[in-house]
């Protein structure tokens, strides 16, 4: 068993085991049917930012993976999409190294909606 094979099972068996913290996600590649994987999931803080139409949050995330074929994603891409506990998130960018990819998150929110046509007074 090569060094990659025997990294590779040890992640699938510590690092993505959800009975040790991991979660399921349901990774969506591109233009085709999603795929239930583990992988470990962290939030990071939200970013507030008011626009001339609104109030817009953007919300990042980082999520580690396997690129193993038999318990992960082969080739991630930053086109394809993550749905975790229900919420979809944008993949940003992918950072693969050996066995293992890192996907950076991102999801954005409107929070309040602004502007001269959203709010019509009443005569």
């Amino acid at each position: 068993m090569s060094f990659d094979e025997m990294f590779a099972a040890d992640m699938v068996g510590t690092v993505l085991d959800t009975d040790q913290g991991a979660v399921s996600i349901t990774y969506t590649p591109d233009g085709e049917a999603g795929v239930t994987i583990p992988a470990f999931f962290v939030p990071a803080e939200d970013d507030l930012a008011g626009l001339e139409d609104g109030t817009m949050r953007t919300k990042r995330a980082r999520a580690g993976i396997s690129t193993e074929a038999a318990n992960g994603i082969e080739t991630p891409s930053d086109a394809d999409t993550v749905t975790v506990d229900g919420t979809e998130w944008a993949i940003e960018d992918v950072h693969v190294d050996g066995v293992a990819a890192i996907l950076d998150l991102v999801r954005y929110e409107n929070v309040e909606k602004a502007g001269q046509d959203y709010r019509t007074r009443r005569p």
